[in-house]
């Protein structure tokens, strides 16, 4: 029989199994959700953090390549903005990169071809990127799109964007979220076991059973989870291992490896934000950064030294950028010994391409500054061997004083290299101290480059013809082509005032160019049907004698233009020979197997070294004007008659030049010179007048005919 006791307490064994039962119900169901809740929030921390630190380390490099690019793109130094670009799209997580101008037309993609130059930015990216001249980093499926203004004092001459692929951080996430997914099923699984069997062992300590595991088992979790959150990329204090030999261990171990990841492409691209790829010295960035920090500490003197190495192009150009690049880290390896030896701070940074600065902290006096720049210059000019080859770099050197000369790093930068150009201008191979006079040059410096590119656009160039005579027949042999610029506001150019400046930029190959078109297209249309044996003379700057292309380009002109060689005799001054005697040697050599002939401008004023006469190959000189202007002086006479009478030997002609007085013109026949060349016989004239004294020639002797 059933008693009231045995159905109370069945009942009440019944409700307590029920109750414990819906307990553990509600325990596990509890546990799946925080389990869940912990994995979401888990999985978000940590890519949202990576995703927050590679945006920030795509800006800064941004940022970095686009103060790298600063100068390039103002000068269109075309070759440093290529090598810039080069070493960034070696890495394989780089897809696309632009340099582009204020109007949104790419200047470089980073190829040596440039594919994309002129094309607008906007057809080249994602639709949606209007952000071009804001710095910014937006992700796009895999793709963080970078892109940074490039500035040159307050003013945006342009921009860099580019694309970072992050796809190896999602898969890391990817492989970290399964293995997450993974060790909640082996802890849900542990879970419930050990309730079941608590529950079939003791009710009465089920929900204590419970709750004392799932407090063990979700505090690791919470750990990792508290972790992940505060995990940074630059924070050496968070290490994710817990020590344990269970899923949560393993999962662990995975989020440290993460870790080590994350901080090690932090670390390389910090590297490339503040240290040049090539030489490993401090970059354009980082030498900001430690200028502003000196110059914030006090007012303790302070010189920059601005280095930029002479005619390293040529090194590029006739043995390649590999051994150029040997070349930069040997520069770069002898300032860093001069660093070492110096009290204080002493900081070498490169700026990109021949540039390198030297930061000379708590300068005893100013004059300290001049003797390092002495030891800068004493030392590069020892030759680089490489490959067992020498090449012999000099160096400019601007010297720039602060407070002096400025108060900010980016007025000791400018006023640094402007002081570099002086040295430069002053015949390189020399430093020159800061002065407020040389501001003023530069500007019409850069209004001299900025001008030559409206006068091609514009047709402001123009060609006069300088007639040579046959001084022996009395009659008009060839002429000299010479190039004019007719500026809309201030008239006629003078040729001395913007050809030396032209003749130092990039801009000498298209000016070069022109002339040698305009100068082919008048020969072929309007002289040579009236003079068949005319030959015209044409400068060609020493830029052509270095560079493969301009060389090439020469006869590629002469073949598009239909005009003979043989018609057309190229200037070329003996100090711009010289540079690189192998190289012009080659270049020369080739246009004289074209059939150009090859005449020594000025000869007497360079080197005028006999062994080059002999193993060059060169068909004429031109005296220069400073012999002939003095030629009734007892002591340039002499001087005159052996280069006629070298001449002679050699087999190769001569033309007189500066032409002057009748006195000068008896004296150079006398001497049987064959030919002339002045004022006395002929002043530059445009091409029509020329034409006419061909088609009605007067003696030599008829005064004032000429002129």
């Amino acid at each position: 029989m059933v008693t009231l006791r045995t159905r109370y307490s069945a009942t009440l064994a019944l409700v307590t199994f029920g109750v414990c039962g819906l307990l553990l119900l509600f325990s596990l169901y509890m546990l799946q959700n925080v389990y869940q809740q912990v994995s979401r929030s888990a999985q978000q921390a940590v890519e949202q953090g990576v995703a927050r630190q590679l945006s920030r380390d795509a800006l800064l490099l941004g940022e970095t390549l686009a103060g790298n690019l600063a100068l390039p793109v103002y000068h269109n130094d075309f070759s440093a903005i290529e090598e810039i670009l080069q070493h960034l799209r070696q890495r394989a997580e780089i897809g696309y990169i632009f340099v582009y101008d204020p109007d949104l037309r790419v200047i470089h993609d980073g190829t040596a071809e440039v594919n994309h130059y002129g094309t607008p930015v906007s057809q080249l990216i994602p639709a949606g990127l209007d952000d071009h001249f804001q710095p910014s980093a937006r992700t796009i499926d895999d793709l963080i799109h970078v892109t940074f203004p490039v500035t040159s004092g307050s003013s945006t001459i342009g921009a860099v964007r580019f694309s970072v692929s992050f796809s190896d951080a999602r898969t890391d996430t990817a492989a970290l979220t399964s293995q997450l997914d993974q060790a909640f099923a082996g802890f849900r699984q542990q879970v419930v076991i050990g309730l079941v069997l608590a529950f079939l062992a003791l009710m009465a300590v089920t929900l204590l059973l419970s709750l004392g595991a799932s407090r063990r088992l979700m505090q690791p979790l919470q750990e990792l989870a508290a972790l992940s959150r505060n995990f940074r990329a630059n924070d050496e204090s968070v290490r994710f291992s817990l020590q344990r030999d269970d899923e949560i261990g393993e999962l662990a171990e995975a989020l440290e490896q993460m870790r080590r990841r994350v901080q090690q492409s932090h670390k390389t691209i910090s590297r490339m934000a503040f240290r040049d790829p090539l030489t490993g010295l401090a970059n354009r960035r980082f030498l900001q950064q430690e200028l502003e920090r000196l110059l914030s500490a006090g007012n303790d003197p302070l010189a920059l030294l601005f280095i930029d190495l002479d005619h390293f192009k040529a090194v590029n150009d006739s043995a390649g950028h590999e051994v150029g690049d040997q070349v930069l880290r040997n520069v770069a390896s002898r300032l860093e010994s001069i660093a070492r030896s110096l009290d204080g701070e002493a900081l070498v940074a490169r700026l990109g391409g021949d540039e390198f600065t030297l930061v000379l902290p708590q300068l005893p006096h100013p004059d300290a500054a001049g003797e390092v720049a002495e030891r800068v210059a004493g030392l590069l000019q020892i030759p680089v061997e490489v490959a067992r080859q020498q090449f012999r770099v000099s160096a400019s050197i601007g010297i720039t004083l602060f407070p002096d000369d400025g108060f900010s790093p980016v007025d000791l930068m400018r006023h640094a290299d402007t002081a570099m150009y002086e040295a430069k201008q002053a015949g390189r191979n020399r430093f020159c101290f800061f002065e407020q006079s040389m501001n003023q040059r530069v500007h019409e410096h850069l209004l001299v480059l900025q001008g030559i590119d409206q006068a091609l656009a514009e047709h402001q160039l123009f060609l006069e013809y300088q007639p040579v005579f046959d001084l022996q027949r009395d009659v008009i042999s060839g002429a000299e082509a010479l190039v004019r610029w007719r500026h809309p506001r201030q008239g006629l150019v003078s040729p001395a005032s913007f050809i030396p400046i032209v003749e130092e930029s990039d801009r000498i190959e298209a000016l070069t160019l022109w002339v040698l078109t305009q100068a082919c297209r008048d020969l072929r249309d309007r002289i040579l049907p009236r003079a068949p044996g005319f030959k015209l003379s044409l400068n060609v700057s020493g830029v052509a004698l270095q560079s493969d292309s301009l060389r090439d380009r020469v006869l590629e002109t002469l073949s598009r233009e239909g005009v003979s060689p043989a018609s057309l005799r190229l200037e070329i001054t003996e100090t711009t020979m010289m540079r690189d005697i192998e190289k012009s040697a080659e270049t020369l050599k080739l246009w004289q197997q074209a059939g150009l002939r090859i005449l020594i401008d000025d000869f007497g004023t360079g080197y005028s070294s006999l062994s080059y006469l002999t193993s060059l190959p060169i068909d004429g000189l031109k005296i220069d004007r400073s012999f002939i202007s003095q030629l009734q002086q007892s002591s340039q006479g002499p001087v005159v008659d052996a280069i006629l009478a070298l001449s002679r030997t050699l087999g190769i002609e001569t033309i007189a030049e500066g032409i002057e007085t009748q006195e000068q013109l008896q004296l150079l026949r006398q001497m049987r010179a064959s030919h002339g060349q002045g004022y006395l016989l002929g002043r530059p004239m445009p091409v029509s007048q020329l034409r006419t004294l061909l088609e009605h020639p007067q003696p030599l002797h008829h005064s004032g005919i000429m002129s």
